[in-house]
C-alpha cells in the first residue's frame, strides 16, 4: 500500500527534530519560527506592502527554535507565489532590518517559500541538495511557520544569496553581482538570457537585471559582448564549467521557471579570476512544476 504525499511528509517530520543545529539549513531538521507583529490586520499591511512594490517591511519579533530576535523586517517575497487572496504567502524576514548585526547562526536574512504548486512538499529542498553536490547553491530545510501564535502552514527555508553567502562559496563579497530579474516577460524568452539584443550600451539592460552590488555594470555588458561577438574568449569572463553544470541541471531536473525557461531565477557574481558565476534560484517549480505556458497566465 502506498502512501499519500500528506502521509509521506507526516512521517517525514516526525522523525526529524526540532532543536537548533549549527547549520541551519539541516535538512533533516524541522525549524520552528514564529513571528509576532503587534498590528492585528498585519495581514492587511502586509498585502499593501506586497502591492505597492517597494519591498517595505512591517517590524515584528521573531523566534526560531526558542532564539528571541527583535524589531525585525518582514515582508511578502515572490512573484506569483504570493497572493492577497492567500492565507499562506512566503515570507522575507530581515533579522538587522533595526538592530546592526542581528541574525540567527550568521544569517542575518530569512526567506520562506510557500511551496506553491508542489503537493509533495519536497521540490524545493531537494533540488538544492543535488544542485549543492555540482556548483554554489543555497542551503534549504523545512519550517513550520507561526503568526502571533497561529499556525500557518509547513514552508521552506531557502539560504538567501548575499553577501554572506558569496563570501563562503567565492571568499569575496565586492565583485560585480547581478540577479536575472526582468521586470516584465518576454515570451519569447529573451529577458535576461545574456543575448545582446536589448542594445550596445549597460544602461540598455537595466530592466531585465538586477543590480546587487556597488557597481558593475561595464563588467555585465563585457560578459554580453564576448558571449555574443566573441566566443572564443568565452572562458576569459564566463566559469564555463559551472555555466555547463547549470544547464544539466535545468534540463535534467525540467526546472523551466529558471535561464533555460524565461530567462530569470538565477544570479551571476564575478569571482577573483575575473569570470562570471551562475547561481541557481527559485525552485519550488522544478521537476516540472513549471509549465512554459504559466508566465503568460
Amino acid at each position: 500500500m502506498k502512501l499519500s504525499h500528506f502521509a509521506f511528509i507526516s512521517c517525514f517530520l516526525a522523525t526529524t527534530s526540532v532543536k537548533a543545529q549549527s547549520d541551519f539549513y539541516n535538512s533533516d531538521t524541522l525549524v520552528e519560527v514564529r513571528i509576532y507583529f503587534q498590528e492585528p490586520n498585519w495581514d492587511y499591511i502586509l498585502d499593501s506592502l506586497f502591492v505597492e512594490g517597494n519591498e517595505g517591511r512591517l517590524m515584528g519579533n521573531l523566534v526560531i527554535d526558542g532564539a528571541s530576535y527583535f524589531n525585525v523586517g518582514v515582508r511578502y517575497k515572490g512573484f506569483s507565489s504570493a497572493s492577497v487572496n492567500r492565507t499562506k504567502n512566503p515570507f522575507n524576514i530581515k533579522l538587522d532590518y533595526a538592530i546592526n548585526n542581528q541574525n540567527h547562526l550568521g544569517h542575518d536574512k530569512i526567506k520562506l517559500s510557500n511551496v506553491i504548486q508542489d503537493p509533495s512538499f519536497v521540490r524545493e529542498v531537494l533540488s538544492y541538495e543535488i544542485a549543492r553536490k555540482y556548483m554554489p547553491a543555497s542551503g534549504a530545510s523545512f519550517a513550520n511557520v507561526y503568526v502571533n501564535d497561529t499556525l500557518i502552514g509547513l514552508y521552506t527555508s531557502v539560504e538567501a544569496v548575499n553577501k554572506d553567502f558569496l563570501i563562503d562559496h567565492f571568499g569575496t563579497k565586492n565583485n560585480a553581482f547581478f540577479k536575472g530579474n526582468p521586470q516584465s516577460l518576454d515570451l519569447n524568452g529573451e529577458n535576461s538570457n545574456l543575448g545582446n539584443s536589448a542594445g550596445t550600451d549597460s544602461s540598455d539592460y537595466y530592466s531585465l537585471y538586477d543590480l546587487k552590488s556597488n557597481n558593475g555594470w561595464s563588467r555585465l555588458y563585457e560578459l554580453i559582448d564576448v558571449l555574443n561577438s566573441d566566443p572564443t574568449n568565452i572562458e576569459t569572463v564566463l566559469n564555463v564549467d559551472r555555466t555547463l553544470w547549470m544547464h544539466a541541471f535545468n534540463y535534467g531536473l525540467i526546472n523551466f521557471d529558471s535561464y533555460v525557461g524565461y530567462a530569470q531565477n538565477y544570479y551571476l557574481y564575478e569571482d577573483h579570476n575575473g569570470q562570471f558565476n551562475p547561481i541557481l534560484w527559485d525552485m519550488n517549480m522544478s521537476f516540472a512544476s513549471f509549465r512554459l505556458a504559466d508566465a503568460s497566465e
